[in-house]
Order: structure tokens, then sequence, then C-alpha cells
């Protein structure tokens, strides 16, 4: 056996430390954690056997049943197998079958798990679950509906930013007066990152539609009348430097109601009769010299800066020059992105996925310079005419009639797709109230969820009566994405039943839960966006939302909603998980709905990285080996996890 060397041991006591404690910007993800000396003990013939049951949660979109199942034991196995090693992992498809329950109306099913032997022993396994929550949630929103779900969601951070930065101040107690300003800086630049992806495409797509509509574009739907909307402009129709434009004004109107709505939170709201928390005097003075700014700057701007005329003159430039200014611009954006950790990271990422496919590199560019030369030379210049001719398509029918509907029916597909998966899935989970049709579904996918955990828990069989064939020796808990946040309710609802003495949670080892690991979780974002708003004055409501969802949260209650008089919290220090219980979360820069634990306390957050996109980022982590070796902390403890 291969013993791990004192100067590994000593290494990774040294990441530990490092890791631990309070994170400042970006840290890759430590090598030390990709080393496998804390498996091999474990392997050896004289320990005794481990049986482990790992409940894995798929995310948002439109997952086929078992194919979270198939990823997730396809990276495990991938990171078990180790060629000096005498045994090798194996895997096997087993099935599991579940009794009618006729209380809670659910039929009797069949379920396949994948059974792993890392050793070859027989007797030491890791069955992998799935629970596919995708049917409970699926169509119960209409595409218009998940369209006002991220128009709100979007909108509720200019609305609660008072509200949500005295949250991430008693997140932060500690920290000093230049982090907090810090703090208040990422959080604006956050907002503008939120609405470039949320607000600038529904702005474009409104901008489109009014183009569509005003325009002559219009004489395609209302032969020989001007443009419906068309009354609305001086001189339409609407140009490209007028869209710029309105975009930007949109834009900062928007950022002056969030500055409008943060000064009378802050000074008038005490007025109606609603006491609320304030906020330290360095928000304040931001929040009034950004509104300022904002007000005042543009008119002073109004006769040097001319952006329509600018924007007009840059698209009047002949089309070499245009790609000759691109092209610059690409560069310097480029050089400045080497002083971003991330971003190198990003590019070195990159230069070795170019490297691993070297002929589609050469094909990608040569395409890009032939059709920068074909667009540069007039002579070359490809119009539709010649393009009709070419694929010698009919003559007789309007070409740019069928290319537009061809386009907006391309776009209303996608839209109607994104809206009802994705978007609709995060509008039925996280919009769903005690008042919404969608808090049946919701109550749904934690019960399952739940009564699978005790069943892998109390190892039960069809009959509902302990078997040990069935029996384990610990429960690890895997979620990504929306399946992380449905994979913390769950353990989160388990402990308050636990503490208002289940009688259904009688007998069932619940310290057996060994570990939880998120990636691409978006719980901060949940906190964020869609908590329950309360105020000083229902301090009753506060600390009954606290002892309900207060599990491993780092915010405490303000000390004004949690008066003296009032009973002592009563959610336990101590949870009836294991008490080496340990949660690791996994997140990329480039995800923009995952992110490190700002207001719960995760014991790991490191950065698992592939996709150099948000939605590639979002999606690469099932084939990223850095998960994988994370997860085996939780299964086989390095020192790592035991500080």
């Amino acid at each position: 056996m291969k013993k791990q060397p004192r100067q590994a041991a000593n290494a990774n006591t040294a990441a530990t430390n490092a890791i631990t404690s309070p994170l400042k910007g970006y840290v890759p993800f430590p090598e030390e954690l990709r080393t496998r000396y804390h498996v091999e003990p474990s392997f050896a013939v004289r320990q005794p056997p481990k049986r482990t049951a790992v409940l894995v949660l798929h995310g948002i979109g439109a997952q086929k049943p078992y194919e979270t199942l198939d990823q997730f034991a396809r990276g495990l196995l991938g990171f078990f197998r180790q060629p000096h090693l005498a045994g090798q992992p194996t895997q096997e498809i087993c099935l599991r079958q579940y009794k009618a329950n006729l209380n809670t109306g659910e039929k009797d099913w069949t379920q396949a798990f994948v059974r792993i032997r890392t050793t070859g022993r027989a007797d030491n396994v890791i069955d992998v679950y799935e629970y596919y929550w995708a049917p409970a949630i699926t169509d119960r929103v209409s595409a218009l509906q998940s369209l006002g779900f991220l128009i709100a969601a979007g909108l509720s951070p200019f609305q609660y930013l008072r509200d949500n930065l005295n949250v991430i101040n008693r997140a932060h107690a500690s920290a000093s007066r230049a982090n907090k300003l810090s703090w208040l800086f990422f959080a604006l630049c956050r907002e503008i990152y939120r609405m470039v992806f949320i607000f600038i495409p529904l702005i474009a797509l409104a901008l489109g539609l009014y183009w569509l509509l005003a325009s002559s574009v219009a004489d395609h739907f209302l032969s020989g009348h001007r443009g419906v909307f068309s009354y609305l402009l001086l001189n339409p129709p609407l140009n490209l430097s007028q869209a710029i434009h309105l975009t930007s004004s949109a834009i900062r109107f928007l950022f002056l109601g969030m500055c409008a709505i943060f000064l009378f939170q802050e000074f008038f709201a005490g007025a109606q009769g609603n006491p609320s928390e304030k906020s330290p005097p360095i928000y304040n003075g931001f929040i009034v010299t950004l509104f300022a700014v904002l007000l005042v700057l543009p008119y002073f701007l109004q006769g040097h800066l001319h952006l329509i005329a600018l924007t007009k003159n840059l698209l009047d430039l002949p089309f070499r020059t245009q790609t000759e200014y691109a092209t610059l611009f690409f560069l310097i954006l480029i050089s400045l992105s080497f002083c971003s950790k991330i971003l190198r990271s990003a590019w070195m990422r990159a230069g070795k996925a170019i490297g691993r496919h070297p002929g589609l590199t050469v094909v990608t560019l040569l395409g890009v310079a032939i059709l920068v030369t074909l667009l540069s030379v007039p002579e070359l210049k490809p119009s539709l005419a010649r393009a009709i001719d070419l694929l010698v398509l009919p003559s007789f029918l309007n070409w740019r009639a069928v290319i537009l509907y061809a386009f907006l029916a391309l776009v209303a597909y996608i839209s109607q797709k994104i809206l009802t998966s994705a978007i609709g899935c995060l509008a039925v989970y996280l919009g769903a109230d005690d008042l919404s049709k969608n808090f049946v579904a919701r109550s749904q996918i934690l019960h399952e969820c739940s009564t699978m955990l005790i069943n892998l828990l109390a190892g039960r069989d069809e009959t509902g009566k302990p078997d040990q064939k069935w029996i384990y020796d610990e429960i690890l808990v895997a979620g990504h994405s929306l399946g992380s946040v449905i994979a913390y309710d769950s353990l989160s609802q388990l402990i308050v039943r636990d503490l208002a003495k289940d009688p259904t949670l009688n007998g069932v080892p619940l310290e057996k839960v060994k570990g939880l690991l998120t990636f691409g979780c978006p719980l901060n974002k949940v906190v964020y966006f869609f908590r329950t708003r309360t105020n000083l004055r229902t301090n009753v409501l506060s600390q009954i939302l606290y002892t309900l969802h207060s599990f491993r949260l780092r915010t405490p209650l303000p000390p004004e909603a949690n008066p003296e008089i009032a009973v002592p919290h009563p959610f336990p220090k101590k949870i009836p998980f294991a008490p080496n219980f340990l949660w690791y979360n996994a997140y990329s820069p480039f995800d923009i709905i995952s992110g490190r634990m700002q207001f719960y306390k995760a014991d790991l957050d490191v950065p698992v990285e592939r996709g150099v996109t948000p939605w590639t980022a979002h999606l690469s982590y099932w084939e990223n080996d850095d998960l994988y070796s994370l997860f085996s902390d939780l299964m086989y403890p390095r020192p790592l996890a035991n500080l």
C-alpha cells in the first residue's frame, strides 16, 4: 500500500487554513484537493466494510429520468479508477421496489439505482440514487407567467436594495469598514451584471417589437397602413442609434428609481408606523451621491457627449474600418482581462481546449476570415438575390418576408422553451407561497424528497419494515442548481420535524446523514430575491421564519427583532445529523446562478471551473473531475475535512 508522504499531509493542513478562512477575491481550486491519498487507506482489506447511500438531485431544465444518475455515477467511477491499485471499481444496476401508500395516494413503483464497489470487495458499496422531481413541476406555468416571474424577480433587487444591503451587513458584521464599502460596491456591480442578463434582453425585445410594428416592416402585417406605434416618434422609424440612446435612458431611470426607493425607505418608512433597521451612514452617503450623479451629470454632458451622433458616425464607416476598430477594442479587452485571476484561468482553460481540437480551431479561424473578406470586398459581398440563384430557390416567393417570419418563429420557439422549462421550474418552486397554486407542487417535491431520505435512513423494504439489505452506514446528498435548493430544504425540513418530535421519525437514525454537496447552487439568490420581507414591527413573524429556515444560515436576526421579552430562539445549536456533518459547495465564477455562500455557513467553498460562458459554466459541473474529488472528501475525509 502506498503511503501518503508527510509533505503532502502538511500541504493539506496548510491548504485547510487557507480555504476555511474567509476568502478574499478569487482562489482557484486547490491542487491539494485533487490528491487521492485520503482514499487509499479505506481500500485496505483490514478496514471494516462501509455501505454508503448517495441521493442525487438534478437541476432545472429538461432532464430525462436517470440522466442525472448516469452523469454522477460515471463521474464517481472515473475518480475511483486508479491504475496502481489492484482492485478497480465496478458498477452494477440494481432495482428497489416501493409499496403503494394509501394515505398519500402513492402507487407502487420500481426504482433503479447504481451500485459502485470501489475496491472489488462485495461488502464495501456506494449506492447512488436519484430523486427525479421534474414531473411534479412540468407544465405548471405558461410562458407569459414565467416572463412575469422573471421581470418581478429582476426588479426585486432594485426595490429592496436597502433591505438586501442590511442583510449583507449583518451577514458580515465582523468585516471592517473598508470591506463593507467593497461589499456595497460589489452589490451594485452585481445588480448591473444581473441587468445585463435580464433587463438588457427584455429592453432589446421590447425595442425590436416596437421597430417591427412602427417601421416599414409593419407593411408585411398591415399593408398600406402606418406602423401602429410610429406616432410615438417625431420622425419614424426608430433607428439603431436612437434605440441605444433609449436603452441607456431606461437603465438610467431604473437606477434613479432604485436610489429613490432606497432613500424613501431609509428616511420615511418610520413615519408610516413600520420601524425599520437603519442602514450604515456609508451606505446612505453612497446612494445619495449616486442619485445626484445620475440626476445631474447627463444634463451637463448633453452639449458635449453626442451618443446618437457618435453611434451614427461609427455605423457609417466602411465595414473594413468597423472590423479594425472592433478588433482593436477586443484586443484591449483581452489585454485587460489578464489582470483578473478569474479571466486568466478562463484563458488557460480555453487554450487547453484549443490544443485538444486544433483542426476545429483552424477551420473556425478560416471561416471567420472568409466571412470578413466577403463582407469587406464589395465585389464579393453576398446578396439575397445571389444566394437565391446559387441555392436554386423558388424565385416567386418574397424571401425577405419568409426569413423574417422564420426568424420570429425561431425566437418565439426558443423563448417559449426557456420560459416554460428552466424559468418555469424556478417560477413554480421559488414563487410558491401559501396562496399560490404552485405551493402544492413545492410541497409535493419536499414530501417526496424527505420521504426518500427517511427510507434510506431507516433501511426499509417494500413493505415498510427494516431490512438488513437496505441498511446503510451513512447517507450523503448531492444537488445541482435548483436541486441543491430542494436538497437543502429537505434536510432543513427533517431538522424542524425532529425538533417538533414528529412521530414518523421515531427510530429513524438521522445521525447517519453525513454530508451535503451543492454545486451550481442558487441559495444566495433565493435569500436575495425570494425571502419573505419583514420589518422590526413584525418581530414574531421574523422569529417564526427564522425557526423554520435557519439551518446553517449566516445572517442572524437584527437585535430589534428579538427583544428580551420574546421567547428565546428555539432552533437547536446541535443538529440531529452526524457530529462531523459537512457541507461542501462548488461554484463557477462564470456561472451567474451559483456563487460562494454569502448567507449560509458552508464548510468549504471552492470554484469548480469548466465552461467560460454562463450557460456552459452552469451545466459543466457533471463532467469536471474536481467535483468528484471534492465529493470523495465527504466519503473519505482527509485532514482538510477534519478541521
